[in-house]
């Protein structure tokens, strides 16, 4: 490991069948930069953790109305301190709150995804005459 005290203090635990059932005993979800893991954030924060990563990817993405930390150092701040501010640890569930419902509106999403399909459909559809033939 590159960080002995990660080492120490963590351990890998592989894939898991049930994640939720491991986010049970975490306290939040630490995500470093990375393409993907935004199924696994928008889980995270359906099992109520707070998502500590920088504003980049899939999971910044997830988390974008979080406070936008900017690095790695950021992060670890912020981790360290939710152990000890409760006040923190309020602030961070109500971002949980509001970020579980806005990724959890579907509907919202699904009326954009069909909109720009129609664009897309209207703007390609070849030409067609009065009795359906190009």
């Amino acid at each position: 490991s590159h960080s002995p005290l990660l080492k120490e203090r963590s351990r890998f635990i592989g894939m898991q069948p049930d994640i939720m059932a491991v986010y049970e005993l975490c306290d939040a979800y630490l995500n470093p930069s990375r393409a993907g893991g935004g199924s696994s954030a928008a889980q995270a924060l359906h099992a109520g953790l707070p998502v500590l990563t920088t504003g980049e990817g899939d999971v910044g993405f997830m988390a974008q109305n979080f406070p936008n930390l900017t690095t790695y150092e950021d992060i670890a701040k912020v981790a360290i301190a939710l152990t000890h501010d409760t006040a923190l640890r309020e602030a961070y569930s109500a971002y949980t709150r509001s970020e579980c419902e806005r990724i959890s509106v579907r509907s919202e999403y699904l009326e954009k995804v069909m909109a720009a399909f129609e664009e897309f459909a209207n703007e390609h559809a070849p030409e067609t005459t009065a009795c359906g033939q190009k």
